[in-house]
This record gives structure tokens, C-alpha cells and sequence, in this order.
């Protein structure tokens, strides 16, 4: 019995410093073109369908995001841009990146949003 109490206390000691999920960070969303022609897109970012951010973003802007989310495996990240009801069109999708914990290790990553005439990079890193 001592020696299995013994090993148990060992895998608890250990524990700690075990990671069961990855880090995905989003470093910086650069505008590089709007999707709105009337100004300001009203950008909206989900992660693995989790909401993380939404701000005005216009030609040539970059926001500092560093937002941390765990991850395993791989993770979708989405772009839309918020749009008044008066359009008849309230969430315009402007793409999809799906980001791997295979990139783990690998610094900084940049993926686009390209979709709707729109066009952002979103840098990111796997830790």
C-alpha cells in the first residue's frame, strides 16, 4: 500500500506541469480592405464558435488582440462583419481560417479573410 501511495503522491507532484491543451493566441487583425463601402466595417471574430472580439476596423487599421483561447486538435476561426438590419443582410461572412496545434512551436502565422469582397490577415500563434 505505501509503495502505490508513494506512486500516486510522484503522478501528483507531476501533474502541474503537464499541458492537456495547447494555446492558440491571436497576436493583431489588419484591415487591409473593408467589406462595408460606407465606412468602418464592424468586425466581429468567433473562435471554435465562441465570440472574442468586435470593434470598427477601416482601410489600413491593425488592432492588438492578444486573446488566449485553449485548444486540441484544430480550431476554426471565423470573420463576419456587422451590418444595421436596414441592409436586410445583418452578419456578412468574410471567411474562415482552421488553425492546427500541429503549429505549435512554429511562431507567428498569418491567415486571411478574403470572402465578400473583404480582405483582413489575422496573426496568430500556437504555444
Amino acid at each position: 500500500m505505501k509503495k502505490y501511495v508513494m506512486m500516486l503522491a510522484l503522478v501528483m507532484m507531476t501533474l502541474p506541469s503537464l499541458s492537456f491543451a495547447d494555446e492558440l493566441v491571436l497576436e493583431r487583425l489588419q484591415c487591409i480592405e473593408t467589406e462595408d463601402w460606407t465606412g468602418a466595417d464592424d468586425a466581429d471574430l468567433v473562435v471554435g464558435g465562441e465570440h472574442v472580439w468586435s470593434g470598427k476596423m477601416n482601410n489600413g487599421q491593425t488592432v492588438s488582440l492578444n486573446i488566449r483561447r485553449p485548444m486540441t486538435g484544430n480550431v476554426r476561426i471565423e470573420l463576419y462583419e456587422i451590418d444595421s438590419s436596414m441592409w436586410g443582410d445583418e452578419k456578412d461572412y468574410l471567411g474562415s481560417i482552421t488553425v492546427s496545434s500541429s503549429l505549435k512551436g512554429m511562431g507567428s502565422q498569418t491567415g486571411g479573410f478574403t470572402e465578400d469582397d473583404a480582405n483582413y490577415k489575422l496573426h496568430y500563434h500556437v504555444k
